[in-house]
């Protein structure tokens, strides 16, 4: 890997130069990512950190090598707050960002519409688990969509999300998309993994849920 981009640099390394590297779990939690970069800084002083994979967890990294000037490169991570150059200076990525996320969804919304709804709906319930989450329709009536040949748009919905960096990152650029597309969000809602059955009630006031 080295010499490869040696060659594509077109520099030249000194013989006896070595790339070591180290690993640390970050359990997908923000609490243990963040211990173990401050370790990995402190005690084998690393100049620069991959990963870690989720939003949330990449976060308080990216903070943390702000401060100490080093630069951290996530292979994954998609909340548009991680672009904030204010906040994480060194923070970099080789993914996009959900703000492409955010588009694609409110154009489903907006021009692809539902065509397979009952024509009366009261309620509408989510289960969510943390590998599937599955939407389950039930006798509802949507004045919050119209109906165009034969599809419905929506032009009023609901936001459900993860209360993380993550979900939170995408619900805000959901929201500052949806004014450009003639979109109203009459309701954003968090959860949390631990608590992640959520009924919500739809009626001519709400909208659909993305």
């Amino acid at each position: 890997m080295v010499s490869g981009a040696d060659r594509a640099s077109g520099s030249e390394l000194p013989d006896d130069f070595n790339l070591t590297y180290v690993v640390r779990d970050s359990a997908s939690t923000p609490s243990v990512a963040a211990s173990q970069a401050n370790e990995m800084i402190q005690e084998e002083n690393v100049e620069s950190i991959i990963g870690p994979a989720r939003s949330a967890s990449s976060g308080p990294v990216a903070l943390i090598c702000g401060i100490t000037n080093r630069p951290v490169t996530g292979f994954w991570a998609s909340s548009p707050t991680l672009s904030d150059k204010s906040t994480y200076p060194t923070y970099s990525r080789v993914t996009t960002s959900d703000t492409m996320l955010a588009s694609v969804v409110l154009g489903a919304c907006q021009q692809l519409g539902c065509v397979s709804i009952s024509a009366d709906c009261t309620a509408m319930y989510v289960g969510h688990t943390l590998e599937f989450p599955h939407f389950l329709l039930k006798e509802c009536h949507f004045t919050c969509a119209e109906n165009v040949g034969g599809r419905h748009r929506w032009f009023k919905i609901s936001v459900l999300f993860v209360d993380d960096l993550w979900g939170s990152g995408l619900a805000e650029a959901i929201s500052t998309q949806s004014g450009t597309r003639g979109i109203d969000i009459v309701e954003s809602q968090k959860f949390t993994y631990q608590n992640a059955q959520v009924i919500i009630q739809v009626d001519s006031g709400r909208g659909l849920l993305v």
